[in-house]
């Protein structure tokens, strides 16, 4: 396997990282104590369904625009299972050297993609990257009590 597909997948769990991570915070924040279900509960559940529940937290708390809310919720959406393809398939190397990951169950699909080269995982991680721009973005925007207080003190020496 190059060292570049190993940086490439590397690079993508840490891309998702960052957006499940963000994700989770703005769960937190715009979850109230009277929800139905309670903050810790949700953050258990699969990130397909902490998914869903942003999407309707978005809309309920904030002016958020709803085609950028249907628009960021897709591509999340889209995204994870695309990182699940990542995450639970085997890796195989061709003659050439070149790596890729195979997708089993799209094997028997002669419409499905069957494998992910490097050129895919760039396009994933490019991405990836982007969604957990427009995440921090959002947070920023629509709700900066998410973002991490920078300290002004300055000490007199």
């Amino acid at each position: 396997m190059s060292e570049t597909f190993s940086q490439l997948v590397g690079n993508i769990f840490k891309s998702f990282g960052a957006i499940e991570y963000r994700t989770n915070r703005l769960i937190e924040s715009l979850t109230k104590d009277d929800e139905i279900l309670p903050k810790e509960e949700i953050l258990k559940l699969s990130f397909e369904r902490r998914i869903k529940i942003l999407s309707r937290l978005l809309r309920k708390r904030t002016q958020m625009p709803a085609d950028e809310i249907d628009s960021l919720v897709e591509n999340l959406k889209d995204l994870a299972k695309k990182r699940n393809v990542i995450a639970h398939n085997p890796v195989a190397t061709n003659a050439q050297g070149n790596s890729f990951i195979i997708h089993i169950r799209e094997a028997s699909d002669p419409e499905g993609k069957v494998f992910y080269g490097e050129e895919d995982l760039l396009d994933l991680l490019g991405r990836a990257r982007q969604a957990a721009k427009t995440i921090t973005e959002l947070m920023m925007k629509k709700l900066p009590s998410l973002m991490p207080k920078v300290s002004t003190n300055k000490s007199k020496t």
